[in-house]
């Protein structure tokens, strides 16, 4: 595979895009305008980011693009080598949730070898935008309503007096210009950015409504698994149990692709409860360097499932750094 000469990623929540092509100058683009700061202060921190050994002292733009540019080039030349290599062997070996083959809690220490069009599923997030329904434009969604509070609703709960469910009306209503897109409901950025990449292959896991695909329109609501959450937003789940909601499930499936899991890990029993009858593998990104914490929090229910380690110093809400590297084409 040739050299690439762009190479589009986000970097401190901004969008930005590089291009350098032989015998031109390089040029850095923010949301498509040409970026008029500091193009070497901002490619030598991108390049600390990225975790490259280099001496960059005294380098041009120009040669600070051409090693952004080469380092991408060379992952993709690996990809597509073993993928070209592996990918009859791989598909033919996906896990089977039927087979009576013992399993463990998986950890993944080799390449993931995904496959094409392989889904991303991300957690939702507290940090929300405005969004509602026109026809309604001040009801609350929680997990569980106040007594007597007339505009406070659990999203299963039905309309006033009417016979249709409030999850009904939403599917009724996806043409409301005042409802947002998953993607831009919540606040940060990552969410956009991983739409902007995956586009109809990514998908967010809502503690509100389920597992929805990341352009479907969703109003804001306060609902959330986080242990730190109110206790009138803090949804239990219970795999034992029936759930309490009636989640959606919108993950379009056309084969054998793979499923991605970025989140906190107190939404992974609402994942496995939606995605455990899939024969499709699923690799779920967990914070740390031992295997012990994994199957004593959240053993996994069959093998096609299988977690994954990621190498991080950020205590709190690490798996933001995961989306970022997705969405810069680097899969961890």
């Amino acid at each position: 595979m040739p050299r690439i000469n762009e190479h589009k990623f986000i970097f401190e929540n901004i969008d930005y895009k590089l291009t350098f092509f032989p015998k031109e100058s390089a040029i850095v683009y923010i949301n498509e305008k040409i970026y008029t700061g500091n193009r070497t202060v901002l490619l030598k921190k991108y390049i600390a980011y990225l975790g490259l050994d280099t001496k960059l002292d005294g380098l041009t733009p120009q040669q600070l693009s051409s090693i952004v540019l080469n380092h991408f080039s060379e992952l993709n030349n690996k990809g597509f080598k073993k993928t070209y290599q592996k990918l009859e062997s791989n598909k033919n070996n996906k896990p089977n949730s039927s087979s009576i083959t013992n399993y463990t809690n998986q950890i993944e220490i080799e390449n993931l070898n995904l496959s094409k069009n392989f889904k991303v599923v991300m957690v939702c997030a507290s940090g929300k935008n405005k969004s509602f329904f026109t026809a309604y434009p001040n009801e609350n969604f929680v997990n569980i309503p106040g007594v007597g509070v007339v505009n406070e609703h659990h999203p299963d709960d039905p309309i006033n007096n009417m016979e249709i469910l409030w999850r009904d009306y939403l599917i009724n209503n996806q043409i409301d210009n005042n409802l947002l897109e998953a993607y831009n409901l919540y606040t940060r950025e990552e969410y956009r950015c991983l739409h902007r990449k995956y586009e109809h292959n990514f998908y967010i896991l809502s503690a509100g409504w389920g597992l929805v695909n990341s352009e479907f329109k969703l109003p804001k609501y306060d609902i959330t698994f986080s242990s730190i959450a109110n206790p009138a937003n803090k949804r239990n789940y219970n795999l034992i149990g029936a759930p309490v909601h009636n989640d959606f499930n919108q993950l379009n499936l056309d084969g054998e692709e793979d499923i991605v899991y970025i989140g906190s890990p107190d939404y992974i029993p609402l994942f496995f409860d939606l995605t455990g009858n899939l024969k499709n593998r699923k690799i779920i990104y967990w914070k740390g360097m031992t295997p012990q914490p994994v199957p004593v929090r959240f053993p996994i229910p069959n093998n096609t499932f299988s977690y994954r380690y990621y190498i991080t110093n950020t205590r709190m809400n690490w798996y933001y750094e995961v989306a970022r590297d997705f969405c810069n084409g680097i899969i961890p």
